[in-house]
């Protein structure tokens, strides 16, 4: 195996990755990394198809409480936050423009609730009965007509693709089993996440028994089954993760030991 391939990226000390969104109008994976039990918290911008460190800002100095990344819409980083890391209950909107690199809005009476279009859904404090439109264009909020029913499903983004969930009761989880027993002498434990990359690639994530808990690998294989790269990417788990990596731009994106952003060039 060749780290030729592989890119790296180390947030700072202490901070472990929440959130993981690539902006494709942009060529750039952001990436939000968030200190253990503090509510200091930085945002990460990076180049894709050619790995690179943009910039990186505090986002401790701009938002309140603990910040929590949202969506990204045109360009634009939407924020809300946490005031009690206990409680399942975010409010304020911030908005940081990607171009221009600056906040366009800091607004702590509004509360995001999904993206609607190139918009943003969201309410006003005190005002329980009315959801308004904030245009992010023109940063100009119009009422909304009152929903009968708020879908808050995850959007599909064109050009991003996540991996399938194989759960033991899949038939396909047999054949996985024995694939990844033969590449790696790991016996699988739970779920796999598998993805297959233009006929060319095949890429896993699959979890391990060790002791009571659970280590993580990642394996990359080509279509005759070479294994082209495998590592582990955590371990000493409780419990399973989805969505663990993501492809690109012909790239495979990924987090290893909560703290790292790793890119691997399926080319």
């Amino acid at each position: 195996m060749s780290e030729s391939k592989l890119s790296s990226f180390l947030l700072h000390e202490a901070e472990q990755v929440i959130k993981v969104i690539p902006v494709l109008e942009l060529n750039t994976i952001l990436v939000q990394g968030v200190a253990q039990g503090k509510s200091e918290s930085t945002l990460y911008a990076f180049q894709l198809p050619v790995p690179k460190a943009l910039w990186e800002v505090s986002l401790a100095a701009h938002i309140p409480g603990w910040p929590s990344l949202q969506s990204v819409i045109d360009g634009k980083a939407c924020f809300s936050c946490f005031p009690d890391p206990s409680l399942p209950v975010t409010e304020g909107l911030y908005v940081f423009d990607l171009r221009k690199q600056q906040w366009i809005i800091k607004e702590k009476e509004y509360s995001f609730i999904k993206v609607q279009g190139q918009n943003l859904l969201i309410r006003k404090a005190g005002d329980e009965e009315n959801f308004y439109l904030l245009d992010l264009a023109t940063l100009a909020v119009s009422l909304y007509p009152r929903l009968k029913s708020m879908q808050l499903t995850k959007p599909m983004i064109e050009g991003i693709l996540y991996p399938y969930h194989i759960g033991e009761e899949n038939p396909l989880y047999r054949e996985l089993s024995a694939f990844v027993k033969e590449k790696a002498a790991h016996s699988l434990v739970g779920m796999v996440e598998y993805l297959e990359w233009k006929n060319e690639r095949i890429v896993l994530s699959y979890y391990i028994e060790e002791g009571k808990e659970l280590d993580q690998y990642l394996l990359i294989t080509d279509k005759d089954s070479k294994v082209l790269w495998q590592e582990r990417i955590d371990e000493q788990l409780k419990g399973m993760a989805l969505d663990v990596f993501m492809i690109v731009q012909q790239q495979c994106i990924y987090v290893k030991d909560k703290n790292q952003l790793r890119i691997y060039d399926l080319r």
